[in-house]
């Protein structure tokens, strides 16, 4: 005779460990990150930390330590909390000149840039050196924002700020679509492009975007933190962008992702967060050239992988710089091959050498971004490549 067990006892004990194991990590997570805010800016434990786009620091970094099995917690660890999403006034970022407020417009500060998306912490300019190299005029309305989001297409951070305050100087520190489009009428080559330094592309973009906001395409009011809050509203801002000569769904994301502030953005289009999504899960078998991810051919795989981190994909595009940057670090866990690939590079820079000593043909080295891709205004990153060390060269001739 077979006995059988009654599942119905069984069933309690299934059900209930998963549930106290789920309950246990969550509570792990909640108390780790509650220490790291606390030791970052001082806030009480589970106290809420509304951003300026209206959703919760502290529950998207609670909802990323448990996601995909707590891949991401060693990150968030060891790089903390992205400090610009923090808010202390609850206020949008632009709705002081919606409201008639003055106080904050125009003010200049000193930037410690970020690099590759990253953050940058900003300080009130007490004196420092007023060139391009140190001082920042802050954007202080969505105009603004997207002038600088397109002057920094194909740069580094570095440079893309140079530029941005370069652009500002040439408009007189006024830096409006009535300026723009009078200097433009007036001469772009001499009055604009050339005293900013920026791409003929650059500048027609530039002038696109006071042509839409002097014509009422676009407007302050639409960016409004309440008004991008209704159904639809940022599909239908998108849509408008987007018709915008110059700017591309990479103009359109970063503007949404950093001067929004929108928490689920996914930056396909960004190369540093694909090189860090890459190294983060070590994807050896890409469709780019030397096995990294194309923003195209593995669109549908970098949605996947990036699909456990929804609705916080902003912050997880954060830490993927972060990664990039962090020369040991990477395959989820924080323990990359930071030393084993700068060996093998060693090694084979050493092969090829010899190789060539010996007669032997060199496969070509795999490019790290086809040369040929171009930013939203048509600029390819050779040419952002030699004008920031253009500009590199122009600035420490001045200091």
């Amino acid at each position: 005779p077979h006995h059988r067990q009654n599942p119905s006892k069984q069933r309690p004990q299934q059900q209930q460990q998963p549930t106290m194991s789920k309950k246990a990590a969550t509570t792990a997570a909640v108390r780790i990150i509650d220490d790291i805010l606390q030791k970052q800016f001082g806030v009480v434990a589970s106290t809420p930390m509304t951003t300026k786009g209206g959703w919760d620091l502290r529950d998207a970094l609670v909802h990323l330590a448990l996601a995909d099995d707590g891949k991401m917690i060693s990150a968030i660890q060891r790089h903390g909390p992205p400090t610009f999403y923090a808010n202390t006034t609850n206020k949008c970022r632009h709705q002081s000149q919606l409201n008639g407020d003055d106080d904050d417009d125009n003010s200049t500060i000193t930037t410690s840039t970020r690099a590759k998306g990253g953050e940058s912490q900003v300080s009130e300019n007490t004196g420092a050196k007023n060139d391009a190299s140190t001082a920042q005029v802050a954007p202080s309305n969505c105009f603004q924002s997207l002038c600088r989001v397109v002057a920094g297409q194909q740069l580094a951070g570095p440079v893309a700020e140079i530029m941005y305050k370069r652009l500002v100087d040439a408009t007189g520190n006024n830096l409006c679509p009535a300026v723009i489009l009078d200097l433009a009428n007036d001469d772009m080559e001499t009055k604009l492009r050339k005293p900013s330094s920026i791409s003929n592309s650059k500048a027609r973009s530039i002038v696109a975007i006071a042509e839409a906001f002097d014509g009422g395409d676009l407007a302050e009011e639409m960016f409004a933190t309440e008004k991008i809050k209704e159904e639809g509203a940022l599909d239908e801002l998108r849509e408008r962008l987007l018709k915008v000569k110059g700017i591309g769904p990479w103009t359109c994301d970063t503007f949404f992702m950093f001067h929004l502030e929108q928490s689920d953005v996914a930056l396909l289009g960004d190369l540093g967060v694909r090189r860090g999504v890459t190294k983060y899960f070590g994807i050896t078998n890409g469709k780019e050239k030397g096995g990294g991810l194309c923003a195209k051919k593995d669109a549908d795989r970098i949605t996947e992988l990036m699909e456990p981190y929804s609705p916080y994909r902003s912050i997880f595009c954060y830490y993927m710089w972060k990664v990039l940057d962090a020369k040991d670090e990477g395959d989820g866990n924080g323990k990359g091959k930071g030393k084993k690939q700068s060996v093998e590079k060693k090694k084979g820079k050493k092969n090829a050498t010899t190789n060539k000593r010996k007669g032997k043909e060199q496969p070509k080295q795999a490019a790290e971004e086809d040369p040929k891709d171009k930013d939203d205004c048509g600029e390819s990153q050779k040419q952002g490549l030699r004008r920031s060390k253009r500009v590199r060269r122009t600035v420490r001739g001045a200091n």
